[in-house]
């Protein structure tokens, strides 16, 4: 090999390992965050619910429609105190599972909900409070309401024939709530609660469910209440987009501050930014250390990712303070993690570029923006800006990596 061979040869392992200065951290954070995203998915079966809230039903004509059933929903309510009640209806198919389980966020003995089941053809168990309306499912079906040829049906019907169906007889199911224990670990928000009552039933007559929440008339108070319904998990792109928002809520029914909820957060982002000031003003007297528009985003969206992660491990300790540690803790562990790696490699990128950076950057931050919808880090705010500083590298950014 002649001496000008060599040369190029040199130039060009020197050229590729400039070139994948960026890109090998980039392909390892990819292959790590990869890993903890598909764990996590492994383990979100069993925790995940789509959390609604209900409006004023308070009787049984105006019961909250639950969708689906058999997905998994949980349901967030509160009760006055004894005797007041909340009625949800749900249309079940022969073969379904009707699956519930109640639940409140203080398990106090002076509020202890129980449940109240009624459907067509359900075996009746226990006396309903005297306070729950039933259903009527019949009162539409007046004697003189009956077409002619249904009532010679009726009268003819043993022809064996098939005759017009009647309405269908409503049992009820009275499930009382009993004092628990102690707190269950719900890994998926995270939080600690307290379970009051269950029920599962297969369902055998199709039709209109309803199921009551009530205080008994023994509470010394009312409080607040999750009912989850189904065992399917699953969710819409919608949901899933705005489970961050719809966690910060169930926070809030737990009787949670802001301060206790955001301050995590809000601490971080603004300790980080002050810290990056305070910085740039030692190191050049003036400014920051973040130069151009794609390092302000970069480092946007790794403090929100950073401060997302500091409120799920302050919600995770809360939680397991409550409940004890349980092997429950992995997914919320997963969660943090991958919140501080992907928020840790966005401040590094966005620290080490000027102008609109490297398009290899671009798309390292189309990659960060990615992990973070999928596990719900940033608070929807760092995805956006990773997505937005990730466009504008790839667009006005350098071809080689800075």
């Amino acid at each position: 090999m002649t001496e000008k061979e060599t040369q190029e040869m040199m130039r060009s392992v020197f050229e590729t390992n400039n070139n994948a200065k960026v890109s090998l951290p980039t392909a390892g954070f990819l292959i790590l965050a990869g890993l903890l995203i598909l764990g996590s998915f492994l383990i979100l079966p069993a925790a995940a619910h789509v959390p609604l809230t209900s409006g004023d039903n308070t009787h049984i004509d105006d019961a909250f429609p639950v969708t689906d059933p058999t997905k998994s929903w949980v349901i967030y309510g509160d009760l006055a105190g004894a005797g007041d009640v909340r009625y949800y209806q749900m249309e079940m198919v022969a073969g379904d599972e009707l699956r519930l389980s109640l639940f409140t966020p203080e398990g106090t003995a002076a509020f202890v909900p129980g449940l109240v089941v009624m459907g067509p053809g359900l075996s009746s168990s226990g006396t309903p409070p005297s306070f729950v309306e039933m259903p009527h499912p019949d009162e539409e079906h007046h004697e003189e309401d009956i077409p002619l040829d249904d009532t010679m049906d009726m009268l003819h019907a043993e022809d064996g024939h098939e005759t017009s169906e009647e309405p269908a007889i409503y049992g009820t199911v009275v499930i009382e709530g009993t004092m628990p224990a102690g707190a269950d670990f719900e890994p998926f928000t995270p939080s600690a609660l307290y379970p009051a009552a269950a029920y599962s039933q297969q369902v055998t007559a199709p039709g209109t469910w309803y199921v009551a929440v009530y205080a008994p008339e023994t509470s010394a108070s009312g409080g607040n209440f999750g009912l989850a319904v189904g065992y399917r998990e699953e969710f819409t792109f919608s949901e899933w987009l705005l489970v961050p928002f719809s966690v910060i809520g169930i926070h809030r029914w737990e009787g949670q501050s802001w301060v206790t909820i955001l301050g995590p957060l809000l601490l971080t982002v603004i300790a980080g930014f002050g810290l990056l000031f305070w910085q740039g003003r030692r190191e050049r007297k003036t400014g920051t250390t973040i130069v151009g528009p794609f390092g302000w985003l970069a480092v946007t969206a790794g403090l929100f990712y950073l401060g997302t992660g500091m409120m799920l491990l302050v919600q995770t300790l809360l939680a397991l303070s409550k409940a004890g540690m349980t092997g429950g803790a992995i997914l919320p562990a997963v969660y943090i993690a991958v919140a501080i790696l992907s928020g840790g490699f966005a401040i590094r990128i966005g620290l080490r570029s000027t102008g609109w950076g490297s398009k290899t950057n671009g798309i390292s931050m189309i990659a960060v923006g990615i992990v973070g919808l999928f596990m719900w880090a940033g608070l929807l705010v760092g995805p956006v800006c990773a997505f937005a500083a990730g466009a504008g590298a790839i667009v006005y950014g350098k071809k080689r990596p800075e």
